[in-house]
């Protein structure tokens, strides 16, 4: 088999891929990293078929033009990396791809083949390099697929490397005479398959992670869903146990949701839902963990050093949500309110998931009859009402101090 051959069947293997990866991403637009990682494999092909026809079309167009492409495809998937791992694009990735035209023009390289062959070696060889870097950088810890995944772009740059140092050496004057031209090509065809393997176990991971999160969180807030609510309770109630804190848990429920939805139509009443899940959780933080356990129902799990800082994260939520104006489908702002139960577990009490949503559900459904708009607090033997609507201690009448319990809250998120 002849280099021009070997070229042609290597170009066609490319562009097969590129069309596979292209057509995965026209069927669905959201999967960027397939259409880059096609576009690079069409660039490759196409770049490799345009070196192979050297001699029969224009120089230029196999010189520069071709190799260009390949360092572009490198390049394409390096970006496809970097959209993977949800960072913004290295500009460095184009750096071999804009030197190399700029240098192989050079009256000193220009006419000398083995000048050139041996300097898109080596720019290839810093393409793949990048790629590897990539891999390895993106994510920690990295995963086991990215790290063999990096190997292969390594052995591929140590291929191009060795290439371009025997090129110097023998200084061949034509493909025929490129040193070890079959084996280096059957190299790069390995490499080639099993990056696409790896890549498409990354891709078949990231769907998988894609699929989990779909299966915890709740499509119309985002936020996360009693199921994953649940599984997150228990790694929260792990924590707490190990640094001996007491644990909160919070349940809220929408007053009056149902005549929202009547009144002013359903698309409020999702506005309503999304803007108290925002109220939340820009209370919470990273602090505790917040979820939709269904309807206008919602649940908050939060490590605690008192009572007065659970009730004060409760009322924190729930006086923000009853100020917040939310627009109507017929363009007018109505406000919404909500009312919340708590239980609160550890040190003398155990921290018990099913006894805790007991709890906290009668004291939601205390604080419901009591006139709705107000929290109310199950200490594991009594119920009652710790705030009236306007956010007062409900016994004194002494507006609540919330300040110490919020910075508190602020302060523990922040060390975690």
């Amino acid at each position: 088999m002849d280099a021009m051959t070997g070229m042609l069947l290597w170009a066609a293997e490319a562009l097969t891929l590129a069309f596979l990866l292209i057509a995965a991403w026209l069927h669905n637009r959201s999967h960027t990293v397939m259409g880059l990682w096609g576009l690079g494999f069409a660039c490759h092909g196409i770049g490799v078929c345009l070196v192979g026809l050297r001699g029969i079309i224009p120089d230029f167009a196999s010189i520069v033009l071709g190799n260009e492409l390949i360092l572009l495809g490198i390049a394409c998937w390096g970006l496809g990396v970097c959209v993977y791992d949800g960072l913004k694009a290295r500009v460095w990735l184009l750096v071999p791809a804009l030197l190399y035209p700029i240098v192989v023009c050079l009256p000193q390289i220009y006419p000398y083949f083995w000048l050139r062959s041996a300097l898109i070696q080596w720019a290839s060889a810093a393409g793949y390099l990048i790629l590897a870097y990539l891999l390895l950088t993106g994510q920690r810890p990295v995963p086991y697929v990215r790290r063999v995944f990096a190997l292969v772009a390594c052995c591929q740059s140590l291929i191009m490397i060795n290439m371009g140092v025997q090129v110097l050496v023998s200084k061949p004057v034509a493909f025929a005479q490129m040193p070890n031209l079959l084996m280096s090509s059957v190299g790069n065809i390995i490499c080639l398959v099993a990056g696409l393997m790896l890549g498409a176990r990354m891709l078949m991971v990231k769907s998988e992670e894609r699929l989990e999160r779909a299966a915890v969180t709740d499509p119309l807030t985002g936020v996360l869903n009693r199921r994953g609510f649940l599984q997150r309770f228990d790694i929260v109630r792990q924590h707490v146990a190990s640094q001996r804190t007491q644990l909160a848990l919070i349940l809220f429920d929408l007053d009056n949701f149902k005549q929202i939805n009547d009144q002013s139509g359903h698309m409020t009443g999702d506005r309503v839902l999304a803007e108290f899940c925002a109220t939340a959780q820009s209370c919470i933080g990273l602090r505790g963990e917040f979820g939709r356990m269904g309807g206008e129902e919602f649940a908050c799990v939060v490590p605690i050093g008192s009572r007065a800082e659970a009730v004060g994260l409760a009322e924190a939520i729930r006086l923000t949500f009853m100020r917040q104006q939310i627009a109507t489908e017929q363009g007018t702002l109505l406000s919404a309110t909500a009312s919340a139960g708590i239980a609160i577990a550890g040190g003398p009490i155990p921290i018990i998931l099913d006894e805790m949503l007991s709890r906290a559900d009668k004291a939601l459904y205390f604080a419901k009859n009591a006139g709705r708009n107000r929290t109310a607090l199950h200490d594991g033997l009594n119920i009652s009402c710790v705030t009236n609507q306007r956010g007062e201690d409900a016994r004194s009448g002494k507006p609540l101090q919330l300040n110490t319990a919020i910075s508190l809250s602020h302060r523990t998120a922040g060390a975690q």
